[in-house]
């Protein structure tokens, strides 16, 4: 039976956004299918150049993206070139070009790219990046010169090296809506710095993402000038700061329209001033170890600088710490905030896999819980880490966290693992007596993930899921990935039988444990 071709079969709208999603050289490469194909590739409105199926002559390369480029310039502007994704292995090319940056210039210069609504540039080495403070195989980007600037709503930056000279004058953005920026260099200069210069340029500017972006310091600058990055951004709802890199110790933040705001590195004093009116969602990466405790801020006090009380509108948050113990105060991190409007709750954590500092692992949890009274689904990711001597932790401070987790933690624990109906009622009482309640486990917790590998019944996360289940009165599910299978069998259902028999409590509604 002679094979149907359906492809072809396909109107020319469908076939040319397929090829806008090839390489440019592979939808070229599409002209011998047929004579209906042989026009198509050239009536996209994206080019995708990407070096490495050229490798390693990277002449043919520039050539090709120059007659790409040439051809989009005699078709006119039916239709004009809207995306140019360029990917160049920075780290090949330039040992062998030593006119590479003025190659790649040519191919953001060229007028078939002067309207372009969607600009990325991607010098990373295929082999792998360096450090990000590495100029070494960088594109220097001069952002004065992009004649596509009027145009753009999308830029797209990495392993680019951008400057302007001087650094007060690029051009201007008015259309920017998207700039993200990977394993770049940005001048931070005596009159400031060029990043708030392109933020400015950018008046309608939505989404920013700066991910292991260095800051190139001037030596004119102090410790104390540079200690602080003060970032203004007021039409920016999504913000994402992964591994900025210099000197810098705290971050000040002017972004009163934040809906999103992610940031991952070191634990650091964050400021949101003024504090943005309908930021919702919140991702936090403090999970970095550091063995220089004394220059990064507790774990309490970066989340107090997110806001909280009854003004904060956070609905959800992914909150990642280097171990679930850093939650509680160490002797100066002050108290957690309130989130009263937050519903979704996802930590990651390590804890540390020792019987006697499974109470503060506990105590930390229901801290955490207790600043938290209106989330209805919670996800918990734990792993273990045996080693308590590598957790860079001081001893005033572990002796601090002892203090404040072990009472609370405690009780928790023996609460969660008495067998006799008296003995755990004596405690539940004495729990509710000299502790806050944990106001989520009461009305509104339905939904609890717990993802962990359980190495012994005797463990930090069986003690939280026990405590879990025989707590949170409205939980409706319970999803558990334990590859060592402790309790899937029936253990889960009976605790909360239990629990509810010990409360003299009927089980109001459904209840599933379901394995993920």
């Amino acid at each position: 039976m002679a094979a149907v071709d359906r492809i072809s079969e396909l109107s020319d709208d469908l076939l040319l956004h397929i090829l806008s999603s090839l390489h440019t050289k592979d939808a070229a490469a599409t002209t011998v299918l047929s004579r209906r194909w042989r026009p198509l590739w050239r009536r996209t409105c994206v080019l995708n150049l990407y070096s490495e199926p050229f490798l390693p002559t990277h002449n043919a390369f520039f050539r090709f993206a120059d007659g790409a480029l040439a051809a989009v310039l005699r078709r006119g502007d039916d239709p004009a070139l809207k995306k140019l994704s360029l990917a160049v292995d920075s780290a090949a090319a330039r040992p062998v070009l030593s006119n590479f940056d003025s190659r790649i210039g040519a191919i953001l210069s060229h007028r078939a790219a002067a309207g372009l609504q969607d600009l990325r540039v991607d010098c990373l080495p295929v082999a792998g990046a360096g450090d990000a403070g590495d100029t070494i195989g960088m594109y220097k980007l001069r952002l004065a010169s992009l004649p596509c600037a009027a145009t753009l709503r999308v830029l797209h930056l990495a392993c680019c090296c951008c400057y302007s000279s001087p650094p007060s004058v690029v051009a201007a953005f008015p259309s920017l809506t998207d700039l993200a920026m990977t394993r770049c260099m940005l001048s931070l200069s005596k009159g400031g710095h060029l990043l708030q210069t392109i933020v400015d340029a950018a008046p309608r500017l939505a989404m920013l993402r700066l991910d292991r972006v260095h800051l190139l310091i001037s030596a004119a600058k102090t410790k104390e000038e540079t200690a602080v990055l003060r970032l203004r951004c007021p039409t920016v709802t999504t913000l994402v700061l992964v591994a900025v890199t210099s000197r810098i110790e705290a971050l000040q933040l002017d972004a009163p329209s934040l809906v999103s705001f992610s940031y991952g590195g070191h634990p650091m004093a964050i400021s949101l001033a003024p504090p943005p009116a309908n930021l919702a969602v919140v991702d936090v990466d403090i999970s970095r170890p550091s063995f220089f405790t004394g220059k990064y801020e507790p774990v309490c006090r970066v989340l107090c600088s997110l806001g909280g009380g009854d003004t904060t509108t956070m609905r959800a948050m992914t909150l990642r710490v280097y171990c679930v113990d850093d939650i509680l105060d160490d002797g100066g991190g002050g108290a957690l905030p309130v989130f009263p409007n937050l519903a979704f709750l996802h930590l990651e954590a390590q804890y540390l896999h020792s019987r006697y500092q499974t109470p503060i692992s506990l105590s930390a949890m229901a801290k955490l819980l207790q600043s938290c009274p209106a989330v209805s689904e919670l996800r918990l990711r734990l792993t273990t880490k045996d080693d308590s001597h590598s957790h860079p932790v001081s001893e005033e401070q572990r002796f601090n966290r002892r203090i404040s987790g072990n009472s609370i933690g405690r009780r928790i624990e023996s609460s969660s693992s008495s067998s006799s109906k008296d003995e755990g009622d004596h405690e539940l009482k004495r729990q509710r007596v000299s502790e806050p309640a944990i106001e989520c486990l009461e009305k509104t917790v339905r939904k609890v993930t717990m993802e962990f590998t359980a190495k012994e019944m005797d463990s930090f996360p069986v003690h939280l899921t026990k405590f879990l289940v025989e707590n949170a009165m409205v939980l409706e599910e319970l999803h558990v990935d334990d590859t060592a299978q402790f309790f899937l069998d029936q253990k889960v259902e009976k605790w909360r039988a239990d629990s509810f028999q010990r409360r003299n409590l009927p089980i109001v509604g459904r209840f599933e444990v379901k394995p993920m």
